[in-house]
């Protein structure tokens, strides 16, 4: 048994309620086992991931505590996180440019931008986090 945690853009395009931004653990394929703590704290690891009971209040919480610094990290910080694991821009430069990637061709987003996007984080069943778990 394995947990994830996704983060996505909401209500990004009308084709799905949700656009996939990232996951854990599969995120930490992509940087070395030394970045680990780096991105998401002391002890967490791909393992802490596994042999999990995944009922949904287990999950939701796991999930909540794994991406606190995430969550708190602001947008013009270039640490390295979950969604941006070269740190080669800001969290919010890195956002933007997803944005930019799902939207190019529409119309509205050309000639207007978007502001107030939603960046929710789901547990394994895909159920937006309640943070008072």
């Amino acid at each position: 048994n394995q947990y994830k945690c996704g983060v996505f853009l909401e209500e990004l395009v009308s084709s799905s309620p949700i656009t996939w931004l990232g996951a854990l653990p599969d995120a930490l394929a992509k940087v070395d086992e030394s970045e680990y703590s780096e991105i998401l704290g002391v002890g967490v690891t791909p393992e802490s991931f596994e042999n999990f009971n995944c009922d949904a209040t287990a999950a939701n919480a796991r999930c909540y505590a794994t991406l606190a610094k995430f969550k708190s990290e602001p947008l013009d910080s270039c640490d390295k996180n979950l969604v941006n694991t070269k740190s080669s821009q800001t969290i919010g430069d890195y956002l933007c440019g997803q944005v930019r990637r799902w939207l190019r061709n529409d119309s509205g987003f050309k000639s207007g931008g978007r502001n107030n996007i939603r960046i929710p984080i789901y547990s394994s069943l895909w159920r937006r986090l309640d943070p008072r778990h």
